[in-house]
């Protein structure tokens, strides 16, 4: 299983790959642009909060992507 040190319910960036993977509580793996969607910085993953977060604005992301605030309005691009 590629990433195996990704644990359940966590996320991580990879950024030579502009990657952030996170794993769900069934154990699969999501894959999205690590790029934030306002301004193009790369983006954090917040282990307390379990949420991306952006570190240029402070636009922070569910796991899954989705806008939590802004400035950024757009999710996180999902890639297959």
């Amino acid at each position: 299983m590629p990433y195996e040190d990704i644990k359940k319910e966590e996320g991580k960036v990879i950024k030579e790959k502009h990657l952030a993977l996170y794993r769900d509580k069934e154990g699969k793996l999501h894959s999205y642009s690590s790029i934030c969607t306002h301004e193009e910085c790369d983006i954090a993953w917040q282990s307390e909060d379990k949420n991306w977060e952006c570190p240029c604005h402070g636009a922070r992301f569910t796991p899954d992507g989705h806008v939590i605030s802004g400035p950024a309005i757009e999710p996180l691009r999902e890639i297959e």
